[in-house]
């Protein structure tokens, strides 16, 4: 199974490859696809860059106009260099020769020199005067020192060994042949040496003759390529970046798939119908593969192939290139899943991955850390990024090298050998992670779960056979019982702290072919109940059973016969409606099979037919809601658990589910939960009523009803008769009344039917049996005297009219959500800066592996030949020495050395290598590296000293202080100086990285910006009355000062740990690139739905426009064709405009050239490449562009939010015609048209003939519109889903503008609005979004923001993120916050969707309350709460109003029959009753004489033809409404 799994999810994987949407039309595959191409188009033209073309070498030698300031060396091969005699001397007494200057500082010494050698021109001379090119001789207390001033014609002899500081990293491409061998300027060495060794001849004289040998270092042939020839760390960067590139925006797709999938609830889905988790993420993995196989073949082609004669790596096979690439691909995609199991926020994951990725970055390209070889492993097993730049670097050595891996074969097989045990590392782990922290709906296994598997299981066994022993409550075993509960106990929270009992000790039983109802408020324990019947949780005590089979012990046996249909839709979004039902049917058949006429039977019945073709994301919350329940049902499922199956269902589509449920009860057992109890109520057939994780009844409805229920029937009649007794009144002011006995009532009935007095009968519901039962009748009283004490109290704090008070306070709000949301979004960017700051003072304080800048014998290191009979005479054990394994002869050492490892080692610090060989006792020969002389000094004399026996003086060289100005040329300058950069108008690379640095902070303020966005939270605010440009200058304000904090922290770095380099100038000016890059930022923004990903885009965007105007310049110093150049001018100025930080890195640069270039334009006057950039008044003219960008930009932001904008009083024409209306609609038509603007102003609301008609929609969403809502009035908006109550509202709020008619609001109206979607307030608690909308109103949040937390019942809450919240506690806040301020008008969009019963009731009584000037407009899906709510109602069709009119009068004019709802005892075929509905035990009677029907119904009691405990009721709203919905088809409702 496990290959026939993973088969389906590669499948349904591959299918998202395609249908997944980036920018709302592009596939995101193309995005997996381009951004890597375009990083192999960028590798190309770096390479092509870098190549040294004939064909424009003709072109430019021809164009004498257009010289090449910078020429590339040709690639080519290197040929071998041999050993060559350097020096000999014999240690006897000699003079130097006459023609060397030595200064002597000394007069003592000049003398007693002078005396030696009368010929040799020894003069004396003052420290403060010096000159290059002599040796000088100074004497001291501790002896005499010789030094050596370099000349410029020997400015290599001064290197020393500074040098090496800058040659030993591990970075290194370029082959070390390259500077060891030295093959030139020899006689000058050799002159020099002789003068050196003949003065210590005269200083020290020897006592016996030894004979030294110096030859130059032998070198192997090696590749010299001009990619690396002009500036080789940059380069190499450069490619890394593009190479990781390749990738990186797969690999960050890989785990946003995956936790996207973790927060929708699909792992534990797959988990339910048997498929492991982890399954679900080797198939994402192996799509991500496949991907990235593609971008692996082009970027290895790229690496092989020419490019107008250039490649990458000519002389590495293939069979080192594709394991490389492949062996990373594997572990990139590896850590990604890794991530994706270990954070459950896309955020955290990508902080964190670029976190790592600057730490892979940095341990792989620093020249200053180079870590030990078990480190260095680890890193290559943990991170790809790593692994890869170190792979890529060893394989450009070895192109370096001809292709000879003799020394390289064992490097890359250990990196992939690391490569592949940190991939296995990184999978173990991710299933570990899966199972301890599976999700939002998982079974958390604990840390340890590897090692106690067993016992635990055992345990767990023993515990719930014991608790059943001792069982309160035991279910009886039945031929009909299916599901069997005992004793169930379920505890959250942590042992030995605060715990919580969700579920305390449930007993109960499901029979098959019936419909069980589980209700109870929020928290009752109902989906930990089910979720644990499931096999999702597993409990405490207790024990269920499925089929006589213990579910824990048989769970992957019974969990293939387990439908569930969470709370939440949990769907594949991108598979079709038939390869949703597909997947889930070939998992349950466990075959490759699937019964078509199955699914195709239950879309039709389920009427979504039509649909079975559309991706379900593109479903409608109802079509998802249908396709849940359908995806419980498929396959061989036949325990079927629901929760809230009716949620996001309108009353149309609820019924059909009724009716659907019914239907396929049969040989199925269903459970299910709803806070809906109408739906339970007409549904169910047994009913089971939790409270506080007990439970409190249990039974059918009808006998709840009978046993909770009052002693009587109701009667609400027109008014009271005297004839009525004083005890049956209940409700005088009400006129309603209760009677005993049903004799009486019959009786009654009669009376009032001859007095011809209206009546009708009340009924009591469900809800309030769940009222009853879970609340005393204390606390209810209790409860509506509390909320009539505060809700004047809530209503008096209206929005403050005083302007500079209000635009101060929301000025307060706006800065304080974006405090606090930075506070808590950006809690990993001191960790980033960190990072840097490490990064940044690691040279200065860390210790260092470079030799200091006085070489010493531990940082050389010999390879000696010598016979054995010498080896122990001469003390050479004090030097880090390697023998040979016997004496060489000359030719065989030669041969050894160049055998020699010579690159700089990855793991340790380099050491300089010298070649000794002492063939006898008075002979040593020396093989230097080069720079010959201060090699030959440091290394060869002192073995030489010590071979003989002999005190050598130590030479000092001293580098040159002066500057000769001609043999400084543009080419030098340009890879030593940044002043040389600002002469060809650009930055230097330091300034890139730190314009790169800065934009950093950026991704922050765009990822809060799209978060407001997507979240509503913008267009929320706006609603509430905050003003735009208040809220963008805000926002504008709050970022700068963000991104100065930044900038001040990397100025302050860049002061004093980079203070040789630092450029004041040009910090003062980078706050520009702030100031209009926000508003930018800002406007785009509106154009992502993701914030990280859009932000990263957006940000990447700027980044590749910065660096394709850079590359403009580069492709202008290479390039010389007329075309190219008039097509990269017009590119250059478009992307100017467009691009603000383009403009702004021009003007800086224009800014800083004066200052900072050391030649004028008169040096550069011929250069005709550069033309374009020589215009008068760059700087005012970049000035003006930055100015318009902001003001244009940041105009377009407060536009485009002005027109989202209600606009009231703005009339336009119809245009849609109107259908048909009954009479109650036509007459308020015609009442608000002829109404006048005094009589509009005595309205809260006119809606006059409003519609809307989408883009490319060929019907109106809404359809001429027409009503008013009186002050004080609550007016109810019902229809199915897509009837266009939504787009109703949002038209009377300004989010959407109408296509035609008016809405008409007193300027003395304020609104409230609660969406129907839920907004989500990013990173603020529940006190600091009421806190938000407070000051947006102009309040101070102290003085309500208790009584709001109180009221609504939000104080446990208090502090929860928003984000954290339950769906009903989540639409309480939305309901609060549209109260604050006192609104006149309340716009309600299904406001207490998802609450339970008590809390309903609760939100009813406070807006029952409301103040006597407050109107509402009220949408929901619940009859009975429209019923009880709304003073009139309409209900639409379509978008036309097809009634109007209150409650009752729609039920007096549309209501034609009675239902009664009875339990049979006998065959009711000869009953005078109308069929039943649905085939339930509800039956229809026309409507007529009242009491005659009682008469029937009792003498059908009488007769046991039925129960007695039987309820009739008036055709109720919901029946109303559904014959509107169906006017034409004789439906059963």
């Amino acid at each position: 199974m496990f290959f026939y799994h993973l088969r389906l999810l590669v499948q349904k994987s591959l299918r998202y490859a395609w249908r997944r949407r980036a920018c709302f039309c592009c596939p995101k595959i193309i995005f997996e696809l381009i951004i890597p191409i375009i990083c192999l188009l960028f590798l190309i033209l770096l390479r092509w860059m870098h190549t040294p073309s004939s064909t424009n070498n003709q072109l430019s030698s021809s164009d004498t106009s257009k010289p090449t300031h910078i020429t590339l060396k040709p690639s080519g091969n290197t040929s071998r260099y041999d050993s060559l005699p350097v020096f000999n001397y014999t240690s006897i007494y000699r003079c130097p020769p006459p023609d060397i200057l030595i200064e002597i500082s000394d007069e003592n010494t000049h003398k007693r020199l002078k005396h030696l050698c009368t010929r040799v021109n020894f003069f004396l001379s003052s420290e403060t005067v010096r000159h290059n090119g002599h040796l000088i001789l100074n004497t001291t207390a501790q002896g005499d020192i010789i030094s050596y001033r370099c000349a410029f014609n020997n400015p290599d002899w001064c290197r020393n060994t500074s040098q090496i500081e800058t040659e030993d990293d591990s970075r290194q491409i370029i082959h070390p042949s390259t500077s060891l061998c030295a093959h030139r300027n020899l006689d000058l060495t050799n002159d020099f040496l002789k003068v050196y060794f003949t003065l210590q001849s005269l200083l020290h004289l020897p006592t016996k003759q030894q004979r030294l040998s110096i030859y130059t270092w032998p070198c192997l042939p090696y590749f010299s390529d001009s990619l690396f020839d002009l500036a080789p760390k940059f380069v190499l960067i450069i490619i890394l970046i593009l190479v990781d590139g390749c990738i990186l925006y797969g690999f960050n797709v890989l785990f946003h798939e995956l936790i996207e999938e973790k927060h929708q609830g699909i792992t534990e889905l797959l988990r339910l119908i048997s498929i492991r988790p982890i399954l679900n993420s080797l198939a994402w993995f192996l799509r991500a593969f496949a991907i990235q196989l593609i971008v692996n073949i082009l970027l290895i082609i790229i690496l092989k192939a020419s490019f107008d004669g250039g490649i990458y790596l000519q002389y590495v096979s293939f069979g080192w290139i594709i394991p490389t690439i492949f062996l990373w691909t594997i572990q990139v995609f590896s850590r990604s899943v890794l991530v994706a199991h270990f954070f459950s926020s896309n955020l955290k994951a990508v902080l964190w991955s670029w976190v790592i990725y600057g730490i892979s970055f940095i341990l792989a390209c620093s020249s200053f850390i180079r870590l030990p070889f078990i480190l260095h492993v680890f890193a290559s097993a943990w991170l790809p990024f790593y692994s890869i730049k170190r792979l890529l670097m060893i394989l450009f050595r070895l192109n370096t090298s001809l292709g000879q891996s003799t020394y390289f074969a064992s490097e890359i097989i250990c990196i992939w050998m690391s490569m592949l045990i940190g991939t296995s590392l990184m999978w173990i782990l991710a299933y570990y992670l899966e199972q301890i922290r599976p999700g939002k709906y998982g079974i958390a296994r604990p840390w340890s779960w590897p090692i106690d598997y067993i016992r635990h299981n055992r345990i767990m066994h023993k515990k719930r056979r014991e608790s059943v022993a001792m069982q309160m409550v035991e279910t009886l075993p039945d031929a009909n019982t299916t599901v069997r509960i005992n004793n169930l106990t379920k505890t959250y929270g942590r042992v030995g702290g605060e715990q919580q009992l969700a579920v305390d000790h449930v007993s109960f039983k499901l029979e098959k072919s019936l419909i069980h109802g589980l209700i109870g408020h929020n928290g009752a324990g109902k989906t930990t109940t089910m979720e644990m019947i499931c096999g999702l949780l597993s409990c405490d005590c207790g024990s269920i059973e499925i089929h006589d089979k213990d579910l824990y012990e048989n769970l992957s046996e019974l969990q293939t016969c387990i439908g569930y249909c969470p709370q939440q839709d949990m769907l594949f979004s991108h598979l079709t409606v038939q390869e949703q039902l597909e997947f889930y049917a070939r998992v349950r058949s466990k075959q490759n099979c699937v019964d078509d006429n199955q699914i195709q039977e239950l879309l039709r019945m389920m009427e979504i037919s039509d649909c079975s073709q559309r991706l379900c994301h593109t479903l409608s919350g109802g079509m998802q809601r249908k396709l849940s329940i359908l995806c419980a049902f498929v396959g061989q499922a036949n325990v079927i658990i629901l929760d809230e199956p009716s949620s996001s269902l309108d009353p149309v589509a609820r019924r059909v589910l009724w009716t659907w449920l019914r239907e396929n009860k049969m040989n199925r057992t269903l459970l299910v939960s709803s806070h809906l109890l109408d739906e339970v109520e007409e549904l169910c057939d047994s009913v089971i009523i939790l409270d506080s994780g007990k439970i409190r009844a249990q039974g059918t409805v009808l006998d709840l009803k009978r046993q909770f229920g009052p002693s009587g029937d109701r009667l609400h009649v027109e008014k009271i008769p005297s004839y009525i007794q004083n005890d049956w009144i209940v409700d005088r002011d009400a006129n309603l009344i209760q009677i005993p006995d049903r004799t009486n009532l019959i009786h009654l009935l009669e009376r009032l039917e001859r007095d011809n007095i209206k009546h009708s009968l009340e009924n009591i519901t469900l809800d309030d049996i769940f009222i009853k039962l879970t609340s005393s009748a204390d606390s209810t009283s209790e409860e509506e005297t509390r909320v009539k004490n505060k809700i004047n109290e809530l209503f008096q704090a209206r929005t403050n009219t005083r302007r500079n008070e209000l635009w101060w306070h929301q000025t307060l709000g706006v800065l304080i959500r974006r405090g606090q949301v930075f506070l808590r979004r950006a809690r990993l960017l001191p960790i980033v800066l960190l990072l840097y700051l490490a990064y940044a003072l690691a040279p200065s304080y860390m210790p260092s592996f470079n030799p200091s800048s006085k070489l010493s014998k531990d940082h050389i290191r010999y390879i000696i030949s010598i016979p054995s009979e010498l080896k122990h005479q001469i003390p050479l054990n004090l030097y880090d020495v390697k023998f040979t394994p016997s004496l060489y002869s000359p030719s065989d050492f030669h041969r050894y050395l160049l055998e020699t490892y010579t690159w700089p080692s990855d793991y340790r610090p380099r050491k300089k290598i010298v070649g000794v060989r002492i063939p006898s006792s008075n002979h040593v020969e020396c093989y230097a590296p080069a720079p010959l002389v201060p090699n030959i000094i440091t290394s060869c004399v002192p073995i030489y000293a010590l071979f003989s026996n002999q005190t050598y003086t130590p030479m000092h060289f001293v580098s040159n202080e002066e500057r000769n100005p001609l043999f400084e040329t543009v080419a030098l300058s340009l890879l030593k100086h940044d002043a040389t950069y600002f002469c060809f108008y650009t930055l230097p690379p330091s300034l890139h990285l730190s314009i790169i640095l800065l934009s950093l902070i950026l991704l922050i303020s765009a990822a809060l910006v799209i978060q407001d966005y997507v979240s509503g939270v913008h267009s929320y605010s706006l609603i509430h009355g905050l003003r735009s440009p208040i809220h963008w200058s805000i926002t504008f304000l709050s970022d700068l000062i963000l991104c100065l904090l930044w900038l001040g922290i990397l100025i302050l770095i860049a002061r004093f740990v980079h203070s040789a380099t630092f450029n004041g100038r040009f910090f003062a000016l980078t706050p520009l690139f702030f100031i209009v890059n926000l508003p930018f930022i800002y406007l785009f923004s509106k154009l992502f739905s993701a914030p990280i990903l859009g932000a990263t885009i957006i940000i990447f965007l700027l980044q590749i426009a910065h660096v394709l105007y850079a590359f403009i310049v580069l492709i202008e110093l290479f390039r010389g064709y007329p075309l190219v150049l008039t097509i990269i001018h017009s590119l250059r100025w478009l992307i100017l405009l467009i691009f603000p930080n383009v403009n702004v890195f021009t003007l800086i640069v224009a800014v800083l050239r004066p200052y900072s270039c050391p030649y004028d334009d008169s040096l550069l006057k011929d250069n005709a490449e550069f033309s374009h950039e020589r215009y008068p008044h760059k700087v005012l003219i970049h000035s003006l562009i930055l100015i318009a960008q902001f003001i244009v930009y940041f105009l377009l932001l407060i536009v485009i939010d002005t027109w989202r904008l209600p606009v009231f009083g703005r009339r336009i024409k119809g245009v849609a015609n109107q259908q048909e209306e009954d009479n109650d609609v036509a007459e308020e038509r015609r009442r608000i048209e002829t109404m006048s603007e005094e009589d509009k102003q005595g309205e809260a609301l006119v809606v006059d003939n409003l519609s809307k008609r989408y883009y490319r929609s060929s019907t109106l969403a809404v359809n001429r519109l027409t009503f008013a809502v009186p002050h004080r009035q609550c007016f109810g908006l019902l229809g199915f889903n897509g009837s266009g109550k939504t787009t109703t509202f949002r038209m009377l709020v300004g989010e959407l503008q109408p296509t035609g008619g008016s809405v008409f609001k007193s300027n003395k109206e304020s609104i409230g609005y609660c969406p129907q979607e839920d907004i989500s307030f990013s990173a603020l608690t529940v006190l600091q979004s009421i806190n938000y909308i407070c000051r947006l109103h102009g309040l101070n949040p102290e003085t309500i923001n208790n009584l709001v937390l109180t009221q609504f019942q939000l104080e446990k809450y208090r502090h929860r993120l928003v984000s954290h919240l339950s769906g009903g506690t989540c639409r309480r806040l939305h309901l609060a916050l549209c109260l604050i301020g006192s609104p006149t008008l309340l716009l309600l969009d299904e406001p207490t969707a998802k609450v339970d019963p008590l809390l309903r009731n609760h939100i009813r009584l406070i807006l029952q309350h409301r103040p006597i000037n407050t109107s509402i407009v009220f949408a929901s899906h619940s009859m009975l709460e429209c019923e009880q709510l709304c003073d009139r109602l309409t209900i639409l069709v379509h978008g036309n109003a097809r009634c109007l009119g209150s409650a009752r009068h729609l039920k007096q004019k549309y209501g034609t029959d009675y239902r009664i709802r009875l339990t049979p005892l006998q065959s009711l075929s000869n009953v005078p009753l109308e069929k039943s509905v649905d085939n339930s035990n509800e039956y229809i009677y026309p409507r007529s004489s009242l009491s005659d029907l009682f008469k029937i119904l009792e003498d059908l009691v009488r007769k046991n033809v039925i129960e007695p405990n039987y309820t009739v009721q008036l055709t109720s709203l919901e029946h109303i409404f559904l014959t509107f919905q169906h006017p034409n088809e004789n439906i059963e409702v």
